[in-house]
């Protein structure tokens, strides 16, 4: 006895895989070239964005080269005209000061000269009179100047004389510290 069969046969198998096969290789191919289509878009859109970037960059170096180029013209612009400021107002402080110093000179000389006539024309004398005696003021300033400078190395601003012509001396303070004294 003959079994009966269930299924299809090897042949109809067989024909029914390489039908399967077949139907899954044209999708898979309809899938690989959907895919291919799609990567190449992307790359496509991928190397104008880059395309795009790059150019934008350029652009952007070249504002960027050129704002350099602008603000290095102007700050030398700036500093020949400070620069040039700068000499003329070292000039101008140069004359001024020139002037006012000649100004001064002739100042100092009428000054001096209005100064000496007036000291040339007065002849001054003063005498302390004391018991008989007379003493000079001027001959006593000057030995108690020459005193003071004998004993001290410092020099000398100011002197205060003391006559005592009972004691026949004269004492005095230089310089405010340091004291002294000389016979009349």
């Amino acid at each position: 006895m003959a079994a009966k069969k269930n299924g299809p046969s090897k042949e109809e198998f067989v024909a029914g895989f390489k039908k399967a096969s077949a139907e899954l290789e044209k999708k898979a191919s309809k899938v690989a070239e959907e895919v291919t289509a799609e990567v190449t878009a992307a790359t496509k859109n991928s190397a104008e964005t880059a395309d795009k970037a790059k150019q934008a960059s350029k652009e952007v170096v070249e504002k960027v080269k050129t704002a350099t180029k602008t603000a290095a013209d102007k700050t030398k612009n700036v500093t020949k005209k400070a620069s040039a400021a700068t000499k003329n107002a070292t000039k101008n402080a140069s004359v001024a000061t020139n002037n006012a110093s000649e100004n001064l000179k002739k100042t100092v000389a009428k000054a001096t000269a209005k100064v000496e006539s007036v000291t040339n024309t007065v002849k001054k004398s003063a005498l302390v009179q004391f018991q008989g005696d007379s003493y000079e003021i001027d001959k006593i300033s000057e030995n108690a100047i020459a005193d003071y400078h004998a004993n001290s190395k410092k020099a000398l601003k100011d002197i205060r004389i003391y006559i005592k012509p009972e004691e026949h001396k004269a004492y005095y303070v230089a310089n405010g510290d340091y004291q002294g004294s000389i016979d009349l």
